[in-house]
């Protein structure tokens, strides 16, 4: 009786430090996974009717991460011409639980006839964290006409 009892303790025991392990470096739990980046974001240019504007429309895949509640959308732009302008950082543009955001602020200017946009979007989950940035996408606009 005694060796079968050591058999099972000589079991139970790595399996039970392989849990510990698992659930302290690894995360077994979803709450200790990594928030996703948003997937197959695009950009479109939606030329504008008579009397309506410009406007560049992201999309992106909704999230199937249960903690996922938003997307926070990013931009950056950068005038181009001789020379291209510089590059501007990335700033928050709008919160939405959309997987789509319209950019109605796009722009030329006298110097760049021309503007190139830059967007990420990332996920934002019921506690506040966010997820990584997607991958960033880019369209250029020039208005006809």
């Amino acid at each position: 009786m005694r060796t079968h009892s050591l058999r099972l303790q000589t079991l139970v025991v790595p399996l039970l430090a392989l849990c510990l392990l698992c659930s302290a470096t690894v995360g077994c739990s979803p709450e200790d996974k990594p928030l996703p980046a948003p997937k197959n974001v695009g950009v479109t240019l939606s030329p504008g009717a008579e009397q309506s504007e410009d406007m560049i429309v992201v999309t992106w895949d909704a999230s199937t991460d249960s903690r996922v509640e938003g997307y926070a959308i990013y931009r950056a732009e950068q005038g181009l011409g001789s020379p291209d302008g510089e590059k501007t950082e990335v700033e928050l543009q709008a919160v939405t639980f959309a997987t789509s955001y319209k950019d109605v602020e796009i722009h030329t200017t006298e110097l760049y006839s021309t503007v190139r946009y830059y967007y990420q979007i990332q996920v934002i989950a019921e506690d506040g964290n966010r997820g990584p940035m997607s991958e960033e996408v880019e369209i250029e606009y020039a208005p006809v006409g």
